[in-house]
């Protein structure tokens, strides 16, 4: 049974609180600008809240580059769920995320070799005197 992906966000910081136990998603976004290319984007989190499986799940995160399908790069992790119809709340560290040129990316989010979704995100470059970008 393959999880479902309910949620796919990105942001600056993902934490649990300890006194509610709630996810606290801080700072999220889908655009990052940089100076020059090719970029590297330090450090950010991946939220994901999954659904609909029991047990253990092999999952990953690919990082590829829209224009022509190339995958960058991948991170796997293992999540467990004890309730099928429960969320199961994942943080997943993304440092030093590597873009080669501007344009459009997806962090595509996969159970062994079964697509769940993915989230878009658009590089560009800043503009001389640009402010307010990520």
């Amino acid at each position: 049974m393959k999880p479902q992906a309910r949620s796919i966000l990105l942001a600056d910081h993902v934490y649990r609180d300890a006194e509610s136990g709630k996810c606290v998603i801080a700072g999220t976004f889908n655009r990052i600008g940089a100076d020059r290319f090719p970029a590297t984007h330090p450090s950010s989190t991946m939220y994901l809240n999954l659904t609909d499986f029991v047990g253990k799940a092999s999952l990953k995160v690919r990082l590829t580059f829209d224009s022509d399908g190339e995958s960058l790069g991948e991170k796997s992790f293992v999540v467990e769920s004890t309730n099928r119809l429960g969320s199961c709340e994942v943080m997943v560290r993304l440092n030093n995320l590597s873009f080669p040129q501007p344009g459009r990316y997806s962090l595509e989010v996969w159970c062994n070799e079964e697509y769940l979704g993915h989230l878009p995100l658009e590089l560009v470059l800043h503009k001389e005197g640009q402010e307010g970008l990520p």
